[in-house]
């Protein structure tokens, strides 16, 4: 599976539609769920509480696999 680290904030912007924010030069915290190359959820958190934990998108997979 593929991971982003050290990017490009401006262009993984145009590239993923993530959020960024320009003043800190940041990417925040985007999670998302695929399923047959289609995005089926989307989780953004511009702090550390609301973000998708590992447990959280294994619990969602499993609930959409039945």
């Amino acid at each position: 599976m593929p991971i982003l680290a050290e990017v490009n904030g401006p262009e993984m912007v145009e590239k993923l539609g993530v959020y960024y924010e320009e003043r800190r030069n940041i990417l925040h915290a985007n999670n998302f769920v695929l399923k047959d190359d289609k995005v089926i959820s989307l989780t953004i958190s511009n702090g550390p509480i609301g973000r998708m934990t590992a447990s959280d998108a294994l619990g969602m997979i499993k609930f959409l696999q039945k």
